[in-house]
């Protein structure tokens, strides 16, 4: 149930929210976490601070599975990162 009330807050773009709703929601399951904080990152731009965006690409398969991820992000994490992988994956 959570994951579609993360899910609903990234998507109208409260990142930090999300973040506050991840570490209390969260804690036992990594993967999730990755995905929460990697879309977050996006929304916020702070890749541009941090300089690049790192991720795994099973990441970028569950969070495509989850509903996390959409056309728009994988986009952006291609514009990002010039990865290959990124362009080919399916949706």
């Amino acid at each position: 149930m959570y994951i579609h009330i993360v899910k609903y807050i990234l998507n109208i773009e409260f990142a930090e929210l999300a973040k506050l709703i991840e570490e209390d929601l969260v804690e036992d399951n990594d993967e999730l976490v990755r995905v929460i904080l990697l879309k977050s990152n996006i929304i916020t731009a702070s890749y541009v601070e941090n300089e690049g965006i790192v991720f795994k690409m099973e990441d970028i398969l569950f969070r495509t599975e989850i509903g996390i991820f959409d056309l728009a992000d994988l986009c952006i994490l291609h514009e990002i990162r010039k990865d290959e992988n990124v362009k080919n994956t399916r949706i």
